[in-house]
C-alpha cells in the first residue's frame, strides 16, 4: 500500500459553531462511499487515547494509533473507525450528518449533533442528545433535518441489533476487530502518512 495517500479536504459545518476542516489521505471515491485513511500523529493519539479512556470508550491499555473514514452520498451517517498499532478495532463512532457533497476536490458534510459510539461487541452508546435537544429550542435545525436526524438514529441503533451496522456499510471483514480495507501491513506501510483528522 502506497504511504503517499492522495490528500483530500473534507469540510465540516456544525449548527451555531465554527466550521472544521480536515486534511485525510484519499484511499478511495466510488461515488457512494468516500473512504479516508490517516495515521494520527503521536501527541494527537495520546491526547485522544486519554480522553477515550476516561469516557469509558477504550480499555487505559489502549491507544488510538490509526483512523479509518466512511462518508457517504446518500446517507444521513458517516462512521469513523478507531485501531490501534496491531490493527485491532478498537470502536466505531457514528456521527449523524447530511449526505457527503463534492465541490471540485474538496467534500462538504454538516453535522446535525447526534453521535454513537460503538464496541467492537456491538454495545452502543447514543451522544449529544442533550445538544440536540438545545439546538431544536434554539431554531438552529429545521423541522425536516430534526426528523432525518431522529429517524437516522434509531434506524441504526436497529441495524446495530440485527448486525448490520456498521459492518454492512464498510466492506467485507470489517465488523470486529477484522482486516478492513486495510490489512495490518498495509497499515504499517502507511506510518509515513501522519496527516489525521481527529474527532
Amino acid at each position: 500500500m502506497n504511504g503517499d495517500l492522495p490528500q483530500i479536504t473534507i469540510h465540516l459545518s456544525r449548527l451555531g459553531k465554527p466550521e472544521r476542516s480536515y486534511t485525510e489521505g484519499l484511499v478511495d471515491d466510488d461515488g457512494i462511499r468516500l473512504k479516508t485513511f490517516s495515521i494520527v500523529p503521536e501527541a494527537v493519539s495520546l491526547r485522544m487515547s486519554e480522553r477515550f479512556q476516561g469516557q469509558g470508550r477504550i480499555s487505559q491499555h489502549h491507544r488510538i494509533y490509526s483512523v479509518c473514514k466512511y462518508h457517504f452520498y446518500g446517507e444521513f451517517f458517516s462512521i469513523v473507525e478507531y485501531r490501534d498499532e496491531t490493527n485491532k478495532v478498537l470502536g466505531y463512532y457514528c456521527d449523524i450528518v447530511t449526505p457527503l457533497q463534492r465541490n471540485g476536490g474538496e467534500y462538504l458534510l454538516t453535522d446535525l449533533i447526534l453521535d454513537l459510539w460503538i464496541t467492537p461487541d456491538h454495545r452502543y452508546l447514543e451522544l449529544d442528545r442533550d445538544e440536540f435537544t438545545s439546538a431544536i429550542a434554539e431554531g438552529l435545525i429545521s423541522a425536516e433535518l430534526q426528523t432525518q436526524a431522529s429517524r437516522t438514529m434509531e434506524r441504526i441503533k436497529s441495524e446495530i441489533a440485527k448486525r448490520i451496522f456498521p459492518g454492512g456499510y464498510l466492506g467485507k471483514n470489517t465488523w470486529g476487530g477484522g482486516g478492513g480495507f486495510f490489512s495490518g501491513s498495509d497499515i504499517f506501510a502507511l506510518r509515513g502518512n501522519h496527516t489525521t483528522s481527529v474527532k
